[in-house]
């Protein structure tokens, strides 16, 4: 969840992650490009802890039991505020992000009929692959040529290109669609189920128990010939067992 906030110093009401009671309780944590939503029991007064201090909340120490949360106002705090989680022996304190969070609740997209589901035995396959990819300006293309499978098509600046295929079950017909390899590990990281709508609308990544991420997407700069001819030295596949 926190790394999907940003750490853009400009954009410091996002460098956290949101606490909203609205909608039976949510976390939300947004960087303009990835949006990661999670259900939770939150106080009834909406607060915005700093990244640092969630990252604290996703330490085992804190994950093994429910947590107490306390809010108070206090004019000796340097922003006013600070808000306090009880877990156990343990205890944080932090000092929450003043100022307005945006509304999120416009970037989340309706209910996409287009749904691929990779299972949890070969998900850590493509967020591996993901995860080792070169080239940070680098995109990756996912396809559907191959019945009962997911390919995914890495595209580079100088067109090298890697693949890899990830058995997935596909309802209706998705649309050939790219994302940041990095953006899109983590948001796997969150769900299994890819939800798209078209290829230059942003997709839901959704998990059973309610959490979801939010994911932009990259427009395809490059015509369909390119991707379905890569340079024979530069192509690298294998089949994820």
């Amino acid at each position: 969840m926190a790394g999907c906030a940003s750490a853009d110093p400009t954009r410091y009401v996002l460098n956290g992650v949101l606490f909203s009671p609205a909608d039976g309780g949510r976390l939300v944590a947004t960087d303009g490009k990835r949006l990661a939503c999670a259900p939770a029991r939150v106080p009834g007064r909406e607060f915005i802890l700093p990244t640092a201090a969630a990252r604290v909340l996703a330490h085992p120490d804190f994950l093994s039991r429910d947590a107490a949360v306390m809010q108070a106002d206090d004019a000796d705090a340097p922003d006013g505020r600070y808000v306090q989680f009880r877990s156990g022996p343990h205890t944080l304190i932090a000092i929450t992000i003043e100022g307005n969070y945006p509304d999120y609740r416009h970037a989340i997209p309706g209910n996409p009929a287009e749904t691929v589901t990779i299972p949890d035995t070969h998900k850590s396959s493509a967020i591996s692959w993901l995860r080792s990819l070169r080239g940070k300006a680098g995109s990756v293309r996912l396809s559907w040529e191959t019945p009962g499978h997911m390919t995914l098509t890495q595209q580079l600046a100088n067109d090298t290109a890697a693949t890899i295929r990830v058995p997935a079950g596909i309802t209706g017909n998705p649309p050939v669609i790219a994302f940041h390899p990095g953006y899109l590990a983590d948001a796997l990281e969150i769900g299994n189920d890819i939800c798209l709508t078209d290829p230059l609308s942003p997709a839901i990544i959704r998990h059973p128990s309610g959490n979801f991420c939010v994911l932009m997407c990259v427009r395809l700069a490059i015509t369909e010939h390119a991707w379905d001819s890569p340079p024979e030295q530069a192509e690298a596949e294998q089949e994820a067992a």
